[in-house]
């Protein structure tokens, strides 16, 4: 069901990033042609569907994303809970400065039924116990979207940015990236390194190096003499 907004109050977005400003893998898009799951910015995957589908999320300057699916089957935009939300209603609403094809969103699939987004302020109830919330990008369709809230209740109240240091600190309980030199404890055989988090994961992370290099008593060693074997827990 859709709803209208009431401006003069407030409730706190129950998602993580929702103004999607906090982008800890740093790249300016993000695609994906498969059914395999695509992290994107902070809390936020893409999915293509089964047949000939290619999502690709672009990071805008002003911090909108541009959602865009090029090819011939449904593309997915989601933002999974590790944990599900307690019995109850819940209102999402969102913004879209602009929208070409078929968009449509659901509260958890299984619980709400997607319905379908318009240019502009767009707000939806559902009740249940939500583990998602899935927008689907239709065939051939883009949308650039400002943000998206969930919150408590039946009503959709007004939405205000979130100090990032607040979404990162959130944020980071999931996801993070670590920039900066690492010290190693070496023997002949292998090296393990310790990384010392500024605050507490959700769970163990697996940890994905994006480069490696190292410097030993003074001399750069090359990275074709360096091997990660594998990632690390």
């Amino acid at each position: 069901m859709k709803l209208a907004k009431a401006e003069a109050i407030y409730k706190p977005n129950l998602l993580i990033n929702g103004g999607f400003k906090i982008n800890p893998r740093g790249q300016s898009s993000y695609s994906t042609n498969s059914t395999s799951i695509v992290r994107t910015v902070a809390m936020w995957r893409i999915q293509a569907g089964t047949g000939n589908s290619s999502i690709t999320v672009t990071v805008n300057s002003d911090g909108t994303l541009t959602l865009t699916n090029n090819t011939s089957a449904m593309g997915y935009f989601v933002q999974a809970f590790h944990e599900p939300f307690e019995e109850g209603d819940y209102t999402a609403s969102m913004n879209l400065l602009s929208k070409t094809g078929s968009i449509s969103f659901a509260i958890n699939d299984a619980m709400d039924a997607a319905q379908e987004v318009n240019n502009g302020f767009n707000a939806f109830i559902g009740n249940g116990s939500p583990s998602r919330v899935t927008f689907y990008i239709g065939a051939g369709s883009s949308m650039k979207i400002q943000y998206c809230k969930m919150e408590h209740g039946n009503i959709a109240t007004a939405y205000f940015e979130e100090d990032e240091a607040i979404v990162q600190m959130r944020s980071s309980k999931y996801v993070r990236t670590y920039t900066g030199s690492i010290g190693i404890g070496s023997c002949t055989l292998a090296s393990r390194i310790m990384v010392a988090l500024p605050i507490d994961m959700y769970e163990l992370p697996t940890i994905t190096p994006t480069s490696i290099s190292a410097n030993v008593a003074g001399t750069t060693v090359s990275t074709s003499d360096l091997t990660l074997a594998g990632s690390s827990t």
